[in-house]
Formats: C-alpha cells, sequence, structure tokens
C-alpha cells in the first residue's frame, strides 16, 4: 500500500494510492485522518503513540499488492486493521512530515510503508515477546531482521538444544553471535570437543544421554565459565569420569549426578577435594553410596587409615597421590589421561564449606551417623532424605546444629520416622516446608512445628481429626497443606484447618472420603483459598 503523507488542519492524512502495476476499478479513493510513522535517519524526534502507526478505513483486498522490495515483508495476508490505542506505550520514534500540498507533491514523495521503516529499538522489543520458534523463523525472513535478531538482549537467558552431529560449525557460530551460552545436549553422536571448543558455555545439560561415558567427559575442553552440569541418568560414568570435571569444571557451583548409579564413595571424596565452592549436589538413586560419602563432604577424610587403602590406591591411579607407596603404578608421564591437579597430602583441605542443597532420595544405604555428618555443613539450607530408610529418629536429632539455615527438609517414604522425631524437629526454629509423606508412623503434630512451617505435607500419614484440633491457633505462615489419603478426617478437621489457617492458598484432600458437602463448604469460603484437589472425593 503506498500513502500521501501532508499537514491539514491537525493530524495528517493518508492517502491510498494504487500500486502501477496492478490495476482496479475500487472507486474513489478513500480517506481517513491519522498519524503516520516513517523512520528515515535525519528525521526530527516527536513523540507519538505507538498505536497510531496505520489507522487505515476498511480496505477491499484489492487495495493490497505485494512490493517488489527485497526487504519487504508485507503480503496480501497482513491484517491492517485499526490498533486500539487504550494501552499502547509511547515511545520516541522518528517522523518525516511533508508541508508540501497533496497536489503539488511529486512520485518521489510517495512512501510505502512496511514493518522494516520500524526504527530497530522498537522491533527488538516487538521481538522479544516472541516465542524461541518464532524467532528462529523471523530471523530467516531477510537479512534486515537476522541483523536485529542477533541482539544479545533478545536471546538473555535462552537455552540451545542440539542434537550433535558432524560439521555443525554454523550452528556454533549462530549462538556464539547470540550470545547463547545454555546447552542442552539431547542426543550425542560426537564427543563434546567440538562443541565446548566454540561456546564458551556456563549451563550444560546432558540428562538422558545414555553414551556419555569417562571419555566423553576427557574430551571436553576446560569451561572456567561452567557453572551448572546436569548429567543425570548418564548410567556409564564412574568414579574416574569425576576426575576430569575436577580439572575442567573449576567454578562449578551445581552438579547433578541422579541416576548415576555406578558412583561410589570415592565420587564424594573427589568432590569434597576438587568441588569446595559446590552450591547444590544432586546425588539421588546413586544405590552404591555409605554414610563414609557423606562423611568425605562434611571434610572427615583419613587416607593414613588401613581401611581406605583402596581408596588410596584409586587416587593414585588417577594421579592424585604420588605412587611411592601404592601398590599399583599411576599414569606413565605424557599419559593422554593424565590430569593436572594438585596433589593430596597431608596438607589438603576437604569438605563442602558452601553446599546450601543437597538430594540424597533413594540412597538407602544412608544411616543416622550420615546424618551427624551433614550436621558440620554449616550452609545446609536443602536436605532431601526421601526413601532413606534407615534413618529413624535418632537421626533427626543431629540436625539441630543446622537449626538456623535449614529452611526445607523432605523425609517422605522414611518409614522409621514417627512422632518423637516429629517433635525433635521443633529445635530447628526456621523450617519452612517439610514433606512427611507417607511416614505411616506419623499420628500427632506438634503445634511448635507447625507455627514456623509454609507448607506441610502428610499425605498417607495416621492423621485424623484429633491431630487437627490440636493444631495451634492463627497459623498465618501455612499456605500449602497435603492431607491426600487420609481417610480419617472427616468434617470436623476440616473446621479446625479453616479457622486455624486463615492464608491457606492450597489444600489436597485427595481420597479423603470422610468428607461430605459441608466439610467443602467451611473450606471453600477460605478467602484465599486458591486450589483445592479433591480426587477420588465421594460425598
Amino acid at each position: 500500500m503506498d500513502v500521501k503523507l501532508s499537514p491539514t488542519s491537525g493530524p495528517f492524512s493518508i492517502k491510498r494510492r494504487p500500486h502501477p502495476h496492478h490495476t482496479h476499478n475500487s472507486g474513489p479513493t478513500t480517506t481517513t485522518t491519522t498519524h503516520a510513522l516513517i523512520y528515515t535517519p535525519t528525521a526530527k524526534k516527536c513523540r507519538f503513540s505507538a498505536a497510531s502507526l496505520i489507522h487505515p478505513v476498511s480496505p477491499s483486498p484489492s487495495d493490497f499488492h505485494c512490493t517488489d522490495s527485497a526487504d519487504s515483508i508485507l503480503s496480501p495476508a497482513v491484517d491492517l486493521s485499526p490498533i486500539s490505542p487504550v494501552s499502547s506505550p509511547d515511545w520516541e520514534i522518528p517522523v518525516k512530515i511533508v508541508h508540501e500540498d497533496v497536489d503539488s507533491l511529486n512520485s518521489e514523495d510517495f512512501t510505502t510503508l512496511h514493518i522494516t521503516h520500524l526504527v530497530p529499538e522498537l522491533l527488538t522489543k516487538v521481538f522479544s515477546y516472541l516465542e524461541k520458534k518464532d524467532r528462529a523463523r523471523v530471523a530467516v525472513t531477510c537479512s534486515y531482521f537476522n541483523q536485529i535478531l542477533k541482539n544479545r538482549q533478545i536471546w538473555k537467558g535462552t537455552e540451545a538444544r542440539l542434537n550433535l552431529r558432524p560439521n555443525q560449525g554454523h550452528t556454533y557460530h549462530s549462538l556464539i553471535e547470540r550470545g547463547v551460552v545454555r546447552v542442552q545436549v539431547l542426543s550425542l553422536k560426537r564427543s563434546l570437543r567440538e562443541l565446548t571448543s566454540h561456546i564458551k558455555v556456563t549451563h550444560l545439560r546432558l540428562s538422558g544421554c545414555y553414551n556419555v561415558t569417562d571419555y566423553s567427559l576427557n574430551s571436553m575442553h576446560i569451561l572456567p565459565s561452567l557453572v551448572e552440569l546436569d548429567l543425570s541418568l548418564c548410567k556409564q560414568i564412574s568414579d574416574a569420569g569425576l576426575v576430569h570435571i575436577l580439572a575442567k569444571t573449576p567454578s562449578l557451583t551445581r552438579l547433578d549426578l541422579g541416576g548415576c548409579c555406578n558412583l561410589t564413595d570415592r565420587a564424594a571424596l573427589l568432590i569434597a577435594y576438587g568441588l569446595r565452592s559446590l552450591k547444590s549436589l544432586d546425588l539421588r538413586s546413586c544405590y552404591n553410596l555409605t554414610d563414609k560419602a557423606l562423611s568425605y563432604l562434611a571434610g572427615d577424610v583419613y587416607l593414613s587409615d588401613r581401611h581406605e587403602i583402596k581408596t588410596y590406591n584409586f587416587l593414585a591411579r588417577v594421579g592424585l597421590i604420588d605412587c611411592e607407596l601404592c601398590r599399583r603404578p599411576g599414569p606413565e608421564k605424557g599419559s593422554k589421561h593424565r590430569i593436572e591437579l594438585p596433589k593430596i597430602n597431608e596438607h589438603t583441605e576437604f569438605g563442602m564449606l558452601s553446599l546450601e542443597s543437597l538430594v540424597l532420595q533413594d540412597c538407602q544405604k544412608i544411616s543416622d551417623l550420615g546424618l551427624q555428618c551433614i550436621s558440620k555443613i554449616g550452609t545446609l539450607s536443602s536436605l532431601n532424605l526421601s526413601f532413606c530408610v534407615n534413618i529413624t529418629d535418632s537421626g533427626l536429632r543431629f540436625l539441630s546444629p543446622l537449626s538456623g539455615v535449614l529452611t526445607e527438609l523432605n523425609l517422605r517414604s522414611c518409614d522409621n520416622i514417627s512422632d518423637v522425631g516429629f517433635q525433635t524437629l521443633r529445635e530447628c526454629g526456621s523450617l519452612r516446608h517439610l514433606d512427611l509423606s507417607f511416614c505411616e508412623k506419623i499420628s500427632t503434630l506438634n503445634p511448635t512445628v507447625c507455627k514456623m512451617l509454609r507448607t506441610l505435607s502428610l499425605s498417607a500419614c495416621d492423621i485424623g481429626d484429633g491431630a487437627l484440633l490440636g493444631l495451634p491457633v492463627n497459623m498465618e505462615q501455612l499456605e500449602t497443606l497435603n492431607l491426600g489419603q487420609c481417610d480419617k478426617i472427616s468434617d470436623m478437621g476440616i473446621g479446625a484447618i479453616s479457622e486455624k489457617c486463615p492464608n491457606l492458598r492450597y489444600i489436597d484432600l485427595y481420597g479423603c472420603s470422610a468428607i461430605s458437602t459441608k466439610g467443602l463448604k467451611d473450606i471453600m469460603a477460605m478467602p484465599l483459598l486458591k486450589n483445592v484437589n479433591l480426587g477420588l472425593w465421594k460425598i
């Protein structure tokens, strides 16, 4: 659509002129009063509403045409209906004002308006609201859009999902131009050498890549900027692979090794030695870990002990200890597997001094002795011990040194936790999130513990109306309460919840078949409640 711009007694007027190669009999030219914005490098800056960009009057299909310009992206399918100016922000956009009379304008004064005339700053703002896939499609529309979409602010925080194959240099070059440093590898048919040599990755996810091995980790280039590494479900990784991680990721703060079932206590020793700045460590379903692993994380390492001869031999084999007193020779000088790391000696310090989150889910060899070691990590704020069936009430007493920092504790399906252990948690005054689901020995609730919680999960516990009636009055902090499959709870217990938990936002009553419509009305009357789970609920 071609338009003329001319000043009238007030706003500008826009007149549509048919394209010279497109004839039609649409009648006289229609004029509408509106504002028009044109991007010219020499234009003055005026303050206009972005909603007043184009306001034509219901054009007929014959009024549209595709220009022959290579950088134009308008098509007959473009919607040019008027835009509502109510919620449109104001932008400072250059505008060219034409002072000549309409009849005196030459053909050079006619300007074709399309989206490429918008200033790059405005296009950058518009493109930032698109989904990642849509941004990629826009980038191949024309060279102008491609150049704009190289702005790193548009792609900030974006994670690239790659299938690593040979000859992907163009892909890496595109990611570098856009500043993408978060990568998730979906499948691995090549080593990690090419990826890590091109991109200075800060977040690398290899979760579920079954063919990631110790050799794959050895092929990586040194990544001094890598802060997050996800190796969950990479089941071929062993303790030796951790040595390569130590050497090539010195700045790592988050490490996920969930499901790496070949790891042993030696892996914990290596982590405590080379990754002492780690903030988050996930070791869920590492079945071979014992209390010794937790003692390593806490800094209790005594390699001179005769029971540690296997660990001593392993460290010598990977080149971390001098081999003079070792039964097995270390790697030869110049070996491609040799890792240049400081040697471990009597002055070496161990321990996760700044660990904040530790996941030990389903590590069933962990016992109360391990909790005593964990209590020495004075910065621990989140601890997941779900499915650790050897944890008992006595072990929870060791958590009292963490009373000032521990805010989240997960004891789901710890079968040996009872009411005694629940009462022990009153010493953890900073606790805000507690999960005791499927602990069938829990039948009463400690008022002191409940009053300081924001989230409490008691699904499938032996909880009845008596326990809920014993809750303290005015539990203002509690926002989430899970009582699924607690079939002893009736309307009386629900009434106690509605009276004592005024700020409750979510409640799970899945399978609570003893509740009637009366109890349901009491719950629905709570002012801040947003979500109620009533699965398997019967009247």
